[in-house]
């Protein structure tokens, strides 16, 4: 099976693509493999996207599994072209606070956390310890894991991994 994985870890079969998403996605990816600039590849896949699903509405097409796909190429680009910046847990840390809490405030009542030293972790100014972090997310339901980078250099590319069917 092929497979792509995003950098939020996600799993798509590309053999699960209709032909018509499965050439649409081959066009995109062998754009993306040219390195274009960022605005220009962005605009060439939500074209593509665009004229494969003119019957769905923005809001449908962007849960469609190719857009998602060509959603992960367009940002690993724009990371690699200094447009953006890969997440870090940080991020996942100020998600969990916008969805489970109504403000900073009282996540920081709620784990006995400062305000200020979380402002300063969320501003990339500071880090947490991972003791801290681990203790954080118990608190809160959740629990720090350990996975391969998908941009490290022995992680495989994309579109190539291959599993077999079970």
């Amino acid at each position: 099976m092929r497979k792509y994985r995003t950098l939020k870890q996600e799993i798509y079969d590309l053999d699960a693509l209709s032909p018509e998403q499965q050439s649409v996605y081959e066009a995109v990816w062998n754009f993306y493999q040219q390195a274009p600039d960022w605005d220009t590849f962005t605009a060439f896949w939500l074209a593509q996207i665009d004229r494969l699903h003119p019957q769905l509405s923005r809001k449908d097409i962007t849960e469609t599994p190719l857009f998602k796909i060509c959603e992960d190429m367009d940002a690993r680009l724009a990371i690699n072209q200094g447009y953006t910046r890969p997440s870090d847990y940080r991020d996942v840390l100020q998600s969990i606070i916008e969805h489970k809490f109504p403000s900073r405030y009282a996540f920081c009542q709620t784990v006995g956390l400062d305000e200020g030293y979380l402002s300063r972790v969320l501003n990339k100014r500071q880090h947490i310890s991972m003791k801290k972090l681990a203790y954080i997310l118990d608190a809160l339901g959740y629990e720090v894991t350990i996975r391969e980078k998908t941009d490290y250099p022995g992680a495989t590319a994309p579109d190539t991994k291959r599993e077999a069917s079970r």
